[in-house]
């Protein structure tokens, strides 16, 4: 049994062009449609589909109706480019420290984060603390591989639970299975801050062919 092939889609320099090449590749999926299915998964996007055919079961409609919006929107995102817009894809990650508990000093203090996607580019850092800590901040350090990303730490000020937010850091990419760690090296001298969560916010900047 043949194998079903990739739809690439051509580079183009006006919409018209795009159309056309829209067309064409439509009617190739559709030929390929028609002619076979496929007996392995295909990874569309990431997203598993199976038995890409025409409908014939129950499950086929569910997977081609699958595929039509995956390629629409593909299609979508393509014109978008053309008009000199953009539609990045995004990850993130987020610590949880001191849930229901004061945050402690220590290092490599959480479970790791693992990079899942290659392109990684880090856009900004946020985090709060429910409960604010008093006398001093609350200082931790995120690391990518054992390195800190930003060489004058993070602190969230005595007293404050107010979202704060980075933007500047002395390493931004990231790839597939980089490790991030967070340490603390400071919580506080009177009260203890509770309930830090840290959310690092990430640019896909590749995307997988189709």
């Amino acid at each position: 049994m043949s194998k079903f092939s990739t739809i690439f889609l051509k580079n183009v320099s006006s919409l018209e062009d795009l159309r056309r090449a829209t067309e064409v590749a439509f009617e190739r999926l559709i030929t390929q449609l028609n002619s076979q299915k496929i007996d392995k998964d295909l990874n569309l996007y990431d997203h598993r589909i199976t038995n890409v055919a025409w409908p014939v079961e129950l499950h086929d409609v569910v997977n081609v109706e699958f595929l039509r919006n995956a390629l629409k929107q593909v299609l979508l995102n393509a014109v978008g480019a053309a008009k000199g817009a953009t539609t990045p894809t995004y990850d993130k990650a987020t610590f949880g420290l001191g849930i229901n508990s004061n945050v402690r000093v220590g290092l490599d203090t959480n479970p790791h984060y693992i990079c899942a996607s290659q392109g990684m580019k880090l856009v900004n850092v946020k985090a709060k603390v429910k409960t604010a800590p008093t006398g001093q901040g609350i200082v931790f350090v995120l690391k990518k591989n054992g390195t800190s990303i930003l060489s004058t730490n993070f602190t969230i000020p005595a007293g404050s639970t107010d979202v704060q937010t980075w933007t500047a850091f002395d390493i931004i990419t990231f790839t597939t299975d980089d490790i991030i760690t967070v340490d603390v090296t400071q919580v506080g001298s009177g009260v203890i801050g509770q309930n830090l969560i840290i959310v690092m916010k990430f640019k896909i900047t590749n995307s997988s062919p189709l």
